[in-house]
């Protein structure tokens, strides 16, 4: 298998930050970006799983990727109201990210696309930005 270069996080701000939310739904990503982001989320959950490996990459570009997708949504669901994500709220969402990452990856490797995934995903994300904003202050 190919070695997937390190992911630049300067290439991908300045690709993706200016750009729509959804064009960072895992369906939209080029393999450029698919793949270093795929990897990235796997050393994270490695991370977390045996936190003693210093070896692994940072979680930045996962993490500019799914925080892109939140204030995107929350922007076009017009929640003008700080949303605050508590660590576990965030791993949360990284996990689900990770999962439609994952999803993405596979149905390219096995050409079967699986309709409705991008709808999933904000659908998620839409019960936790609920979930949080129908906590008490």
């Amino acid at each position: 298998m190919a070695k997937i270069p390190t992911t630049d996080l300067s290439m991908l701000s300045d690709e993706f930050c200016q750009r729509s939310y959804r064009d960072a739904f895992p369906s939209e990503l080029p393999d450029r970006w698919l793949q270093p982001i795929a990897r990235d989320l796997r050393e994270v959950e490695h991370t977390m799983a045996d936190p003693s490996d210093s070896s692994t990459r940072s979680m930045a570009a996962p993490l500019l990727m799914a925080v892109h997708i939140m204030t995107g949504r929350l922007k076009e669901r017009k929640i003008d109201a700080p949303v605050v994500f508590s660590v576990d709220g965030l791993q949360r969402w990284i996990q689900v990210y990770q999962f439609a990452v994952e999803r993405e990856v596979v149905a390219r490797y096995t050409g079967i696309q699986i309709a409705g995934d991008d709808e999933t995903l904000l659908a998620v994300l839409d019960l936790e930005i609920d979930r949080l904003r129908d906590k008490p202050a």
